[in-house]
């Protein structure tokens, strides 16, 4: 259940901020504002790609799996 729910979030978080690239880029008129925006929101997004793979590694590692099944199994 947790597994969906972290690939739910990371898609969410992924697609968010290429949406958000893809606006900007298309209100775009080749302003300065706007290339500033749309670097700023290229460089969130690969912030936020970064803190999804660290989600993803946490996640799927074993040891975090095994913690969890002892804590089911103590419910």
């Amino acid at each position: 259940m947790l597994e969906l729910f972290a690939t739910v979030l990371i898609l969410t978080v992924i697609f968010g901020g290429v949406i958000n690239i893809i606006k900007v880029s298309k209100k775009s008129g080749g302003s300065k504002m706007d290339r500033s925006r749309m670097e700023d929101l290229e460089m969130e997004n690969e912030e936020l790609r970064s803190w999804v793979e660290v989600l993803e590694e946490i996640v799927t590692d074993d040891k975090y799996r095994l913690n969890k099944e002892f804590k089911d199994l103590a419910s």
